[in-house]
C-alpha cells in the first residue's frame, strides 16, 4: 500500500510539472489571433510590418481588449524631433496612450559593419530603455530574450567587456540567473518566441485566477475499472493594463 501511494504522489507530481512545461508557453500566445488561447504578450504587439516614418519604431498595428494600438488612433497630436519620428518629441499622451514601442534591432540606422543583433543590440536596448523611461516615466523591469539573443550579446563581448550576473536580484530567489546590462536586467527563458526579446514592466501586468491556486486537481473514480482519474486544470488570464507600458525588440527590416 505504501508503495503504491509513494508511486501515484510521484505520477501526481509529473504530472504538474508537465503541466506548467505547457502552460509557461501559452504567456507568450497571441490570444486576438486565436480565442482559445491566454491573452499572451504577442497579443498587443501586432505590426503593419513596416517602419513609422522617419524612426527605428515599428508601426503598431492591433487590437486588445477591444481598443486599438493605433498610434493616434484616439486623438491626440505629436511632433517629433526634426527629421526623425514617434518617439521623439513632445505630443499628448492619449496619441500613444495604447501603442506599445517596438524596436528595430536591424534597422539600417544602427552604427556598425552589418545589420545584426549581434552588432546592434546595445543601441537597441538604449533607445528602448530611452523612450520607455521618456513615454512611460519608467524603463522595463526586466528584458525577457529567446535564447539565441542572449546567446549572440555575450559572444559579441569577447575580449571587450562582460555582462555582470546580477546576484542579488530579486529574481535569484526564483532560481533564476540574471545578467545586468546598464542597470537593466536580461534574461533567456525556455520557449520566447524566435528572434525577439520583450522590456516588461510587472507593475503592469497581472496574472489573474479564477481558482484558488493557479492549478487546480481533480480526482475521481472510474467504477467500472477501479480506475483512479486525475484532472488538472487552470483558469487563468495575463492582463496587460495597457500595452503602452510593454515594449518589444523585434527584426523588421
Amino acid at each position: 500500500g505504501t508503495a503504491i501511494f509513494k508511486l501515484a504522489q510521484e505520477l501526481v507530481g509529473q504530472m504538474l510539472d508537465d503541466f506548467m512545461e505547457d502552460l509557461r508557453l501559452k504567456l507568450y500566445l497571441d490570444g486576438v489571433a486565436n480565442a482559445n488561447d491566454l491573452m499572451g504578450h504577442e497579443s498587443w504587439f501586432g505590426n503593419t510590418g513596416s517602419m513609422i516614418t522617419n524612426s527605428i519604431a515599428v508601426d503598431p498595428s492591433d487590437t486588445y481588449a477591444g481598443l486599438s494600438t493605433v498610434l493616434g488612433n484616439y486623438g491626440g497630436d505629436w511632433t517629433a524631433d526634426s527629421g526623425n519620428g514617434w518617439p521623439t518629441g513632445t505630443g499628448d499622451t492619449e496619441y500613444h496612450a495604447w501603442s506599445p514601442l517596438m524596436v528595430d534591432y536591424t534597422n539600417a540606422s544602427w552604427t556598425g559593419t552589418s545589420d545584426t543583433w549581434a552588432n546592434s543590440w546595445q543601441e537597441a536596448i538604449r533607445y528602448m530603455v530611452t523612450y520607455q523611461e521618456q513615454l512611460q516615466k519608467s524603463p522595463p523591469d526586466v528584458l525577457l530574450l529567446n535564447g539565441e539573443l542572449l546567446r549572440q550579446a555575450k559572444d559579441s563581448l569577447i575580449d571587450i567587456q562582460r555582462l555582470q550576473v546580477t546576484s542579488n536580484s530579486k529574481y535569484a530567489s526564483l532560481g533564476t540567473k540574471t545578467l545586468d546590462f546598464e542597470g537593466l536586467e536580461m534574461v533567456a527563458e525556455y520557449g520566447v518566441p524566435d528572434a525577439v526579446a520583450y522590456g516588461l514592466r510587472f507593475d503592469n501586468l497581472e496574472l489573474r485566477s479564477m481558482q484558488s491556486s493557479l492549478i487546480e486537481k481533480t480526482t475521481d473514480n472510474d467504477i467500472t475499472t477501479s480506475e483512479d482519474l486525475i484532472a488538472l486544470d487552470s483558469y487563468l488570464q495575463l492582463v496587460c493594463e495597457s500595452p503602452a507600458y510593454q515594449a518589444k525588440l523585434l527584426s523588421i527590416s
